[in-house]
């Protein structure tokens, strides 16, 4: 049975916390905070690294997963691995980052200049989220080879996979922008892009939808395309 171990005290500068078994805890000199917890299984390791006032990172590993997390500059920035590989990296105030994954997939989240970032892949798939300026993006892949992409400078992306091998690109960037794509159907692809305002929504099952709102809104489907 695992005997948790915390380790806690000041460090130089930032914080970094490392595991392979129980929890380890960590404040840096600078206002930062760590914290790294594995359960001793085979192969799991999990690496946290806080540099910067009030920066937040944590990482959390299970049955072999791999977890790194990031943060600086009063960022706040979370993996969580239950098998497979999480990395999430978060600069700036108000950029958060999350990534959590299982089942041997593969997720990585990162934040910048008040951005907010989360990927979730409890499949062996990958997902990636890209959050900078005040943007968000959410993204989810959960069938075997699917894939999930979000970028999010400034507006809201979020890209969604749930067939087999299927693949979906969400680009945002302006305030005010909102791109979504979803599959639903093994193997198939679908890419939305916003910008400047408008709202650009994708699916493998049903008709797009684009409103440029003055700005430009592109969608590429099986469904047809729009713009």
């Amino acid at each position: 049975m695992l005997v948790p171990v915390t380790d806690t005290y000041a460090k130089p500068n930032g914080a970094n916390c490392v595991c392979e078994a129980g929890i380890v805890t960590h404040m840096g000199s600078d206002g930062s905070r760590c914290t790294a917890e594995c359960d001793g299984g085979k192969g799991s390791k999990a690496t946290a690294n806080a540099i910067g006032d009030g920066s937040d990172a944590s990482a959390d590993v299970s049955r072999g997963g791999q977890a790194k997390a990031a943060a600086s500059n009063d960022g706040d920035s979370s993996s969580e691995a239950d098998g497979g590989k999480a990395d999430s990296t978060a600069n700036g105030s108000g950029s958060s980052s999350q990534a959590v994954v299982s089942a041997n997939g593969t997720g990585k989240a990162t934040a910048s200049s008040g951005g907010s970032a989360t990927v979730h892949a409890p499949s062996k798939c990958r997902a990636t989220a890209n959050a900078s300026n005040n943007g968000t993006t959410a993204n989810l892949c959960i069938a075997p080879g699917s894939r999930a992409v979000g970028i999010a400078d400034g507006g809201n992306a979020q890209a969604t996979s749930r067939g087999n091998s299927c693949k979906t690109t969400a680009k945002a960037t302006g305030n005010g922008s909102d791109a979504e794509a979803t599959c639903n159907n093994k193997g198939s692809k679908v890419t939305a892009i916003a910008t400047g305002g408008g709202t650009a929504v994708g699916f493998d099952d049903q008709a797009p939808e684009c409103s440029p709102n003055g700005g430009t809104a592109i969608v590429k489907s099986p469904m047809g395309n729009c713009n």
